[in-house]
């Protein structure tokens, strides 16, 4: 059969009220549409927002640890260090939650859609992407987000504040005012970084969702070039 769903055929029975099984296939294309459109809409705002936050920390470890290393000064060289670490340590935060988003649609466009079977795997990938971008862009603005870049930032400026305070005070430094601008200075653009993600995808699950329906599966008759037949559609 080429019909989207199982079909089971009828041997001589004649319903009264059939719909073609060409209309769910439609059905499916229009979900895939919607999910394909959305990706598409938001790939551009999650690459600018991923690659370029990863470009900013990138290079601030770099010239931190770089300017740690080759300064004389050694209140320049605690404080080089700890922005060094304190920067790479968003880097890999970014390295481990990437966002679904920033190549699903590339992933999904260069799916085969051809065959119906095809077209029904592209569809079931495209939901998962969805649910998973989705996933990401809530945890990435929960409150724990929030909790771990003050931790990083506080954590930074308690290490030049307690450890090494008195270095950076026989340095002619002021180890209180170096780690006050350690801790603004981290903390904000962390909380900047947070409030740039993209949300997109949470808000296009929840209308799939309110549009297409939540996981179940239904019965329904139809017509196909066969006679008569039950299609089984299955809602995500």
């Amino acid at each position: 059969m080429k019909n989207r769903f199982s079909i089971l055929p009828f041997a001589g029975l004649m319903l009264a009220s059939l719909l073609p099984c060409s209309l769910f296939a439609e059905q499916e294309k229009e979900r895939y549409d919607f999910i394909e459109q959305s990706f598409r809409a938001e790939q551009s705002h999650a690459k600018y927002y991923y690659y370029g936050w990863m470009t900013i920390y990138g290079v601030n470890a770099a010239y931190s640890f770089y300017d740690a290393g080759t300064t004389k000064n050694t209140v320049n060289h605690i404080v080089g260090g700890v922005s060094g670490t304190q920067a790479l340590i968003g880097m890999i935060g970014l390295a481990l939650s990437p966002l679904p988003a920033t190549d699903a649609y590339d992933t999904l466009h260069a799916m085969p859609g051809e065959s119906d079977v095809e077209q029904t795997e592209r569809l079931r990938r495209a939901e998962e992407l969805l649910r998973k971008s989705a996933e990401v862009e809530r945890e990435g603005r929960s409150w724990i987000m929030h909790a771990a870049n003050f931790v990083v930032a506080a954590g930074g400026a308690a290490v030049i504040r307690y450890s090494y305070g008195d270095r950076i005070n026989r340095a002619g430094g002021s180890a209180v005012e170096q780690a006050n601008i350690n801790f603004w200075s981290s903390f904000l653009v962390g909380e900047l970084q947070l409030f740039t993600q993209p949300t997109r995808s949470i808000d296009s699950l929840k209308e799939y969702e309110q549009s297409y329906g939540v996981t179940s599966v239904s019965v329904a008759p139809c017509v196909t070039s066969d006679g008569a037949g039950v299609a089984f559609i299955m809602h995500f």
